[in-house]
């Protein structure tokens, strides 16, 4: 475990991230999302395991099992972010999976 002034700005960079990658979401294909999707997976567990104060370590080795145990419970959307799709409606399905899991992040976390 780390001190919470670490975790607060930890916490904080990953959100800036999420958020950045959120209003920016303009994916042409399915490539180019998928391109960007590790990105967003980093961030997104870095965020989570920072809120709980246990370190992230690349790769995503055990987050299959972590994110079921871990708060706040974002293991539906982060399926509904991976799952990708071809078309332009499965992408927007990402993008609210993505807003979902910062809302989820962002609750009970005070800056």
């Amino acid at each position: 475990m780390f001190p919470r002034r670490i975790q607060r700005a930890v916490i904080s960079r990953a959100l800036e991230s999420l958020e950045e990658a959120y209003e920016n979401w303009g994916f042409r294909n399915e490539f180019q999302y998928v391109a960007q999707l590790t990105s967003l997976l980093e961030n997104i567990c870095i965020a989570l395991y920072a809120r709980n104060r246990r370190l992230f370590m690349i790769p995503f080795k055990r987050l299959h099992a972590d994110l079921a145990r871990l708060r706040p419970n974002i293991e539906a959307e982060m399926g509904r972010l991976v799952r990708g799709g071809k078309s332009v409606e499965s992408r927007s399905d990402g993008k609210r999976a993505l807003r979902s899991i910062i809302q989820k992040l962002r609750t009970g976390y005070q800056a």
